[in-house]
């Protein structure tokens, strides 16, 4: 279980107005990613499913919709979640689900109305 991924933050609120966090990615025992190879991958639920994807020629990868995206960059370390000014007058959350080979991890992103 040492090497399954963790993040550094796992609740995120952003106000009406979005905003952006950087989350950092690590091995339960606290160490940094050292492969080339991916050591987690996205797996959305069926509810949180509906993200388009942006692949980009260094290998990091963008999962997006109309008001939240996540940057995962090519070396699987860091994901920058951006989150778009509010409009709709109601409170949003997104559920962002990844899994390792045994365990993985979530980010809630939570946007006040």
């Amino acid at each position: 279980m040492s090497k399954e991924p963790k993040v550094d933050k796992q609740d995120l609120n952003f106000s009406s107005q979005g905003g952006e966090e950087l989350v950092s990615v690590f091995k339960q025992n606290g160490d940094q990613y050292g492969q080339a190879k991916a050591p987690w991958r996205y797996n959305p639920s069926e509810e949180y499913e509906g993200l388009d994807t942006l692949k980009f020629e260094d290998g990091g990868v963008r999962y997006y919709n109309e008001w939240v995206s996540f940057t995962i960059s090519a070396d699987y370390k860091t994901i920058k979640v951006s989150v778009k000014e509010n409009k709709t007058a109601k409170d949003r959350l997104w559920i962002f689900e990844a899994c390792g080979y045994k365990s993985g991890f979530y980010i809630f992103v939570h946007q006040k109305k």
